[in-house]
């Protein structure tokens, strides 16, 4: 299966320029970015850093063995600009790649979302998705991740990350390639992981 879409090239400096003028706007330029929604400031989820183990919680049932399962956390940090947002969902891609001897490499996009509700004006906010420790076996390492955030309907900001020289490594939209077909169903939001007590009041709350 080939991967090969058009390449471009980042604009690491004009997003640093939006993030400045938005910062050290004066009233008047303030007024000019008036529709700024959101500044997405960082994406994580490639690499060991970026995997976590089960939580552990205290119960009166007999301790479990400990398993050496690890989940992979995917984790957008952003600013949002109103004072109140009523919903901000979050469209997740993962693209992950499996190498076996002797055969040819299996690439394969996950696709999943999570919405967020009564969204206060912050900086340096979080939103997290998981996939599965047995997704992580099945389908090998993750080489892309990326998210789309919408209001209202309309996507405000989009960001992605890939390892550096894979197959996405240097694509336009590499998750609306046409020779990947996303599979909905494995990509979790926090309420659907163990990891949902977990530092509970750093997240926004999700709709149900």
């Amino acid at each position: 299966m080939s991967l090969t879409v058009k390449a471009i090239g980042r604009s690491a400096l004009s997003l640093l320029a939006t993030i400045l003028i938005w910062t050290f706007a004066s009233p008047s330029q303030a007024q000019q970015n008036a529709d700024l929604v959101l500044i997405i400031q960082d994406l994580e989820g490639i690499g060991r850093r970026d995997r976590v183990e089960t939580p552990r919680y205290r119960t009166q049932l007999p301790e479990q063995r400990a398993t050496d399962n690890e989940w992979c956390v995917i984790t957008t940090t952003y600013d949002t600009a109103p004072e109140w947002l009523d919903e901000l969902t979050f469209q997740y891609f993962a693209l992950l790649m499996r190498e076996t001897r002797g055969e040819p490499t299996q690439y394969t996009l996950f696709r999943g979302s999570v919405t967020y509700m009564e969204i206060a004006r912050d900086r340096n906010k979080q939103s997290t998705v998981f996939l599965r420790p047995n997704t992580l076996k099945r389908y090998g390492d993750v080489i892309g991740v990326a998210v789309e955030v919408s209001h209202e309907g309309n996507v405000v900001a989009t960001e992605s990350r890939e390892t550096r020289g894979s197959a996405a490594d240097g694509q336009e939209e590499w998750w609306r390639n046409p020779n990947l077909t996303p599979r909905d169903g494995y990509i979790l939001n926090r309420s659907e992981t163990p990891f949902v007590f977990v530092n509970f009041d750093r997240y926004e709350t999700i709709r149900p």
